[in-house]
C-alpha cells in the first residue's frame, strides 16, 4: 500500500468515525428531549474537505478539531443537565473530560 493510499484510507476511516459520533450525538439529543428537561445544544455542520484545506495534514487536523468540538458541545450539554440535577460528582467527571478536549485542541 502506498503512502497516498494509506492517507486516503485514514481519511475514510476518520470520516466514518465522525459520522458515527454524529449518530451518537443525535441519539443523545433525542434522549435528552425524551427526558423532558430543558437543554440547549449548538450544532456546527461544517465539514472540512480537501477543497477547503491546503493539504491532507490540514484536512486531518480539521476533521480532528471538528470531532473534538462536537464532543465538547455534547459534554457541555451534559454538564448543564448534571448541574440542574445537582449531580456534582458527574459534573466533576464531565468537566475533566472537557478540560482534556480543550488541551487537545490547544495542541492542534
Amino acid at each position: 500500500m502506498t503512502k497516498k493510499q494509506m492517507e486516503e484510507l485514514a481519511e475514510l476511516i476518520f470520516q466514518k468515525l465522525l459520522n458515527r459520533q454524529s449518530e451518537f450525538d443525535e441519539q443523545f439529543i433525542q434522549q435528552m428531549k425524551d427526558s423532558g428537561q430543558e437543554f440547549t445544544v449548538e450544532i456546527n455542520d461544517y465539514k472540512p474537505n480537501k477543497e477547503t484545506a491546503k493539504d491532507s495534514k490540514s484536512v486531518d487536523e480539521a476533521f480532528i478539531k471538528e470531532g473534538l468540538m462536537q464532543e465538547m458541545e455534547a459534554l457541555r450539554a451534559l454538564l448543564e443537565i448534571n448541574i440542574r440535577e445537582e449531580r456534582y460528582e458527574a459534573c466533576a467527571e464531565v468537566k475533566k473530560k472537557i478540560k482534556e478536549i480543550e488541551n487537545k485542541l490547544k495542541k492542534l
